[in-house]
């Protein structure tokens, strides 16, 4: 008679601790969550934006800057510099800034760009962008813009994705929701102004992520929605041309000389374009699709083979595609590289780049051949990170802010030199690249900037 309500009692311990324990997996689930989605920082609420210092300077131009996204040459190659290979003593630190960003939310991924005497970078108080205008040799605060931009989805901080582009005496800027700003790199008085949204455009889960680019008189732009890419008049912000309509993605437009005309390749939402860069008409596309449009690398080009490659990480992979003057033939796919945030470079025959989800700091480092695809190498000798070329060098800062000066073959992967926890980390990774230009190395982590001296 005792054994029915013995069961029933260890029915009910079982279905206690198995209770328990989905409650342990819910919690851990929501802080896992958070840790990937929800990136929220303790920075100080009484940060403080110090007075511009001085007269405002002269705008030149200089042939060592960082000037938009993809530095000088638009391929992630700084300008020649005499690069310091001794880090024993570590790097010196020039000035540090740690006011661009306040409020738990206001985590700000750009990266800044500089010419001249001039350092443009994004940040965010509160609900308010600001584009701060610094000396680049000095770190003085030269001027700052403000503009309203609210937001309604603040996974993964609510500030600017995109980095500025500098060009001649204006300054573009791009925040989250798709607020387009042209701004006197003078002053920061505003020139004009286009809202993507007002434009037709769908912003993306994220935000509107791609930077800016100039080319000639236009402003090229992705928008998505009605038209994917839109070219503005970068004097007037008037509208020259839009292109078909498509779904955004996160992935800036590169422009580029093929053959003698200057096309436009530019990853979408879900498709590939090939665009004539004058008119904006597709001259070529194939589908690239990968969950919530999540495309986020540039395309990459070698003008030597007439190869343009592109590359997405949740298996995606690398797929090669050879030129022709007016479309594309694809020469190879591969599952061996699957980039997710950082853009490979190429140098000679062969692409470099980084391996696996940008999140988690165990990506793999790997050399593919550009022609054939074939994989050379891997290394894990570093954590997932951004990086640039400097000849004949690599330079890499991991999402954990060890930074690494690399010699990379077809052959192997070197280590010259590190420095171990350079930029220390909170909650939030760091996603921006590592930024050479006039001898100087300059490192963005959410709220702070950092100048260090790398050259001889």
């Amino acid at each position: 008679m005792l054994e029915v309500p013995m069961r029933l009692k260890r029915i009910k311990n079982v279905l206690i601790i198995a209770g328990f324990i989905v409650c342990l997996l819910i919690i851990a689930a929501i802080l896992v969550f958070r840790w990937v989605y929800n990136y929220s920082v303790e920075m100080a609420q009484n940060t403080i934006i110090p007075e511009p210092k001085g007269a405002l300077p002269v705008i030149r131009s200089d042939s060592t800057g960082w000037p938009s996204w993809k530095g000088i040459s638009n391929n992630n190659h700084a300008a020649p510099t005499q690069i310091i290979t001794d880090w024993a003593s570590g790097l010196e630190l020039l000035w540090k800034v740690e006011y661009l960003c306040r409020g738990e939310q206001s985590i700000t991924w750009s990266c800044p760009a500089i010419s001249g005497n001039h350092l443009i970078v994004p940040g965010r108080h509160d609900s308010t962008d600001v584009i701060f205008c610094l000396d680049p040799q000095r770190g003085h605060l030269l001027w700052s813009f403000r503009y309203d931009a609210p937001v309604d989805n603040s996974s993964f901080g609510e500030g600017p994705r995109a980095t500025p582009t500098i060009d001649g005496d204006r300054a573009y800027v791009l925040s989250r929701g798709g607020q387009l700003f042209c701004l006197s790199l003078k002053d920061g008085t505003e020139k004009w102004h286009r809202n993507y949204v007002k434009m037709g455009g769908e912003e993306p889960k994220w935000g509107f992520a791609g930077s800016p680019v100039v080319f000639g008189n236009s402003l090229i732009v992705q928008v998505g929605g009605q038209a994917l890419v839109w070219a503005l008049d970068k004097q007037t912000g008037e509208t020259l041309w839009q292109s078909e309509p498509a779904p955004a993605s996160y992935s800036t437009p590169a422009v580029l000389q093929h053959q003698g005309e200057t096309i436009l390749l530019v990853v979408g939402g879900q498709e590939f374009f090939v665009l004539d860069a004058a008119t904006g008409t597709t001259l070529w596309k194939t589908p690239w699709t990968v969950q919530n449009n999540i495309n986020i690398c540039t395309p990459v080009y070698s003008p030597h083979y007439g190869i343009a490659i592109i590359t997405s990480w949740y298996n995606k992979g690398t797929q090669a595609m050879r030129m022709n003057r007016d479309s594309a033939e694809i020469l190879w796919h591969s599952n061996a590289l699957n980039a997710h945030q950082t853009d490979p470079i190429i140098l000679g025959d062969y692409l470099y780049g980084f391996s696996g989800m940008s999140a988690h700091n165990n990506d793999e480092f790997k050399c593919l051949n550009i022609n054939t695809g074939e994989e050379q190498w891997t290394s894990s000798a570093i954590g997932s990170g951004q990086f640039i070329f400097v000849d004949p060098y690599f330079l890499s800062i991991d999402i954990k802010g060890n930074l690494y000066l690399l010699r990379a073959s077809p052959v192997e992967l070197t280590i010259v030199a590190s420095i171990k926890n350079l930029i220390s980390t909170d909650n939030a990774r760091l996603w921006t690249k590592p930024i050479i230009a006039q001898g100087n190395l300059y490192l963005r982590y959410v709220n702070q900037l950092y100048c260090y001296r790398i050259a001889n």
